[in-house]
């Protein structure tokens, strides 16, 4: 007869300690109840988020991101010459992304040729 050692965890939704599995993947809720608040849980974290995202607000707290109206204070601040030097610079850096960009996507198409 063997004596199973067992590690107790606890409920990711409610701190209830709960028994592991015996095989398969680890528990992570005491029951279907608390599996079900989990998920809407973190259903509604993705959801704001998502609304954050769109009304902006994550993107300007995002390293290197501006926001639009940034953008547009300080390309359209100065003389003209240096209007067209930040222009020039500007389209420098997206035709470097674009040429990164495809050389990713070379990459990638590259790999799944040899993968198939």
């Amino acid at each position: 007869m063997s004596v199973r050692v067992t590690k107790l965890t606890e409920c990711a939704s409610c701190g209830a300690e709960i028994e592991p599995a015996a095989t398969g993947r680890p528990r992570e809720t005491c029951g279907d109840r608390c599996r079900q608040a989990l998920w809407r849980k973190r259903e509604a974290e993705v959801r704001k988020r998502e609304a954050q995202w769109h009304r902006g607000e994550q993107r300007r707290e995002e390293p290197g991101r501006r926001s639009i109206q940034d953008l547009r204070r300080a390309f359209f601040s100065g003389s003209a010459e240096e209007q067209r030097a930040k222009r020039d610079e500007i389209a420098r850096r997206l035709r470097e992304r674009d040429l990164e960009l495809r050389r990713q996507r070379d990459r990638c198409l590259a790999e799944s040729e040899v993968a198939a």
